[in-house]
C-alpha cells in the first residue's frame, strides 16, 4: 500500500460569493450540510460574503432596506454558522463588495476610515479569522486564493492561471469552471472559478438571461497534502443537492 494513502489530508471548505443579506437560503443550507459531512480543518471565504449595497456607488433599489446594521447582522449570523463547523483555521478574503465600505468612507467620511472597518464590524479577530485585504492574494500551501484576480468572463480562470503561474481558486464571476494548465517543465496547475451562493433575483444590475446562462450555485473543497499540494474539487449544487465525500447532501 502506498504510504501516502495513510496520510491524513487537511480538509478545506471554500466559500464563494454569497452577497448577504441577498444570499440563497437553500444553496447556503447545502453548503452547511456539506460542511458537516466534510468536517473542515480550514474554511476560506473568497470575498463578497456581504453585499454592502447600502454604501455602494450604484443607484439604490427603493424597495431594499438600506441600513448597514441590517447587512452586518446578516453577515454575522452566517459567520456564526460557519464558526459552528469547528474549523481550526479560518480565512476571510475581502471582495470588491466589502471594499465598498472603505471607498464610501474615503469619499464621504475619511475621518472614520480607520475606525469603521469591515473586519472589525464582523468581529473577525475575535472569531479567529485571518483577513486578506481586497486586491491581495492568500497563499495556503501551494495554492493561491483570491476574489477577482482577472476580472469576469468565461475565461477569467484561464487568465488568472497565466497571470499567477500557480494553482489558483477565486470567486467574483459567479461562474463555476475548472481549467488545467502546464508549462515547459511538465508542471501542472489548476485554475478554478468557484461559483456563488447568492440570489439571482437580487442582482438587478444583470439581465436575467445572462444570469441563468452563466451563473452557477456551487462551492469548492480542497484536500491538502502535508507538502502543500492541494487537490481542489468543484462542488456544483444541482436541483438543490450536492455530492460531498460520496454522500448526497441537501438543505
Amino acid at each position: 500500500m502506498d504510504c501516502l494513502s495513510l496520510t491524513r489530508l487537511q480538509r478545506i471548505l471554500i466559500v464563494p460569493d454569497c452577497h448577504w443579506p441577498h444570499g440563497d437560503e437553500p444553496a447556503w443550507g447545502v453548503l452547511l450540510a456539506a460542511g458537516r459531512v466534510l468536517k473542515p480543518d480550514r474554511i476560506i471565504v473568497l470575498g463578497d460574503f456581504g453585499d454592502f449595497d447600502c454604501v455602494s456607488g450604484h443607484r439604490k433599489d427603493p424597495n431594499r432596506c438600506q441600513l448597514l446594521e441590517h447587512e452586518l447582522a446578516s453577515c454575522n449570523a452566517r459567520l456564526d454558522e460557519l464558526d459552528a463547523l469547528g474549523a481550526r483555521k479560518k480565512d476571510f478574503i475581502a471582495g470588491n463588495h466589502e471594499h465598498r465600505l472603505a471607498r464610501h468612507l474615503a469619499d464621504n467620511s475619511p475621518q472614520l476610515a480607520n475606525l469603521v472597518r469591515v473586519e472589525r464590524l464582523l468581529r473577525l479577530r475575535e472569531r479567529g479569522w485571518t483577513w486578506t485585504p481586497y486586491g491581495q492574494l492568500l497563499r495556503v500551501g501551494k495554492t493561491y486564493y483570491a476574489h477577482d484576480p482577472s476580472g469576469c468572463g468565461a475565461y477569467a480562470h484561464t487568465r488568472a492561471s497565466v497571470a499567477c503561474g500557480h494553482p489558483i481558486v477565486f470567486g467574483h464571476t459567479h461562474r463555476a469552471a475548472v481549467a488545467y494548465h502546464g508549462d515547459t517543465t511538465g508542471a501542472k496547475r489548476v485554475a478554478m472559478m468557484a461559483g456563488w451562493l447568492g440570489r439571482a433575483d437580487a442582482a438587478h444590475y444583470v439581465h436575467d438571461m445572462r444570469k441563468q446562462h452563466d451563473w452557477m450555485h456551487a462551492f469548492a473543497v480542497g484536500y491538502m497534502e502535508p507538502g502543500g499540494t492541494t487537490h481542489v474539487q468543484l462542488v456544483p449544487i444541482l436541483r438543490g443537492r450536492a455530492c460531498i465525500n460520496g454522500r448526497i447532501v441537501t438543505c
